[in-house]
């Protein structure tokens, strides 16, 4: 089994190539026919979107595995820290 940090940057890798893929549709006008109907290009303004903001999001959740200062702040981690009274 893959470990965590590499399985999130193999999603991030994939979501960015479809990112890209929507985004060379965007800026060729390439046409898409699936059973014999055009896929309005709308489809690949909501597909960059979506598979761009799912990249980010692996690949910001790969750098922060197994740190627990990038997804918390500083006052939560001293919280934890504090003294029992």
């Amino acid at each position: 089994m893959l470990p965590k940090k590499t399985a999130l940057y193999i999603a991030g890798v994939v979501f960015a190539l479809v990112a890209l893929l929507h985004l060379w549709r965007l800026a060729t006008g390439a046409d898409i026919v699936i059973n014999e109907s055009d896929v309005p290009t709308w489809i690949s303004v909501v597909g960059l979107l979506v598979s761009g903001f799912l990249s980010y999001l692996m690949f910001s959740s790969a750098c922060c595995c197994g740190s627990h200062t990038c997804s918390t702040s500083k006052d939560e981690n001293n919280k934890n820290n504090l003294p029992r009274a």
